[in-house]
């Protein structure tokens, strides 16, 4: 049986700021120039901590020139949507300690003798 550290807690779309591993929210989009960091501190003191990851990143979107709810949108032969995205989603959270507090790692066939 193993920790619960050792289960693959990947963040999604249903994934609450309560549970977010990282303290920066990355938000992008493959369309637009548009992107944004925030902060998970800022987040949960605007939005409440049971907010989802989803709900913020429709938030985001609905700035978005390319979204069809905005009233200055032109007309579009294509519909191109909004691909705005949260960068992080579907990455393994992060290690518990930094890279320089962590213990040594041997790999085997490294360096050989001579």
């Amino acid at each position: 049986m193993g920790y619960v550290a050792d289960i693959d807690l990947r963040p999604s779309y249903a994934t609450r700021l309560l549970n977010w591993p990282w303290v920066l929210i990355r938000f992008r989009c493959d369309h637009c120039p548009r992107r944004g960091d925030a902060k998970l501190a800022a987040c949960a003191a605007r939005y409440g901590e049971f907010i989802t990851i989803g709900e913020l990143l429709q938030i985001f979107r609905r700035s978005c020139p390319n979204s069809p709810k905005m009233r200055q949108r032109r007309a579009q032969k294509y519909g191109v949507k909004c691909t705005g995205y949260v960068a992080d989603l579907g990455s393994p959270p992060p290690p518990d300690l930094p890279p320089a507090m962590a213990a040594w790692t041997v790999i085997q066939g490294g360096k050989k003798l001579a």
